[in-house]
């Protein structure tokens, strides 16, 4: 990684706003081109397209991103967050993760992403039953 170890959390940042306000644009220009993330609960590779084509709707969500710490590491950070989601019922949903994220060039280029897939699909089951 080129630069200080704030530009990575700057970059991370940047794009966890441009995700959560719905700017497609921003993500995309934050992200690789041949960037991937991985997920822990189906041991799936996603390219950037796929990958940022399923968060395209977290927006809509009224999400609230909580930061639950960070560790910068030579080729990018470590973080453990929250995000909490509106459910249209009323209530909202918390999904936890701990990412590893690598940036190469000023630019995300691999996510490796942990989560609780029990939370994962109590949320998506949650927003589906309306």
């Amino acid at each position: 990684m080129t630069g200080s170890s704030n530009d990575a959390a700057g970059i991370v940042d940047r794009f966890f706003g441009a995700l959560l306000s719905g700017d497609q644009a921003t993500c995309q220009a934050l992200f690789q081109d041949d960037g991937v993330v991985w997920h822990n609960y189906d041991q799936v590779e996603q390219p950037k397209a796929e990958a940022l084509a399923a968060l395209a709707g977290v927006a809509s969500f009224n999400p609230r991103f909580e930061l639950v710490g960070r560790d910068v590491i030579a080729d990018g950070l470590v973080q453990r967050h929250a995000i909490h989601i509106a459910l249209p019922q009323g209530g909202t949903a918390s999904i936890h993760a701990l990412q590893r994220i690598s940036i190469v060039d000023g630019r995300i280029s691999r996510i490796d992403e942990y989560m609780d897939s029990a939370q994962l699909g109590a949320a998506m089951q949650a927003l589906q039953a309306v």
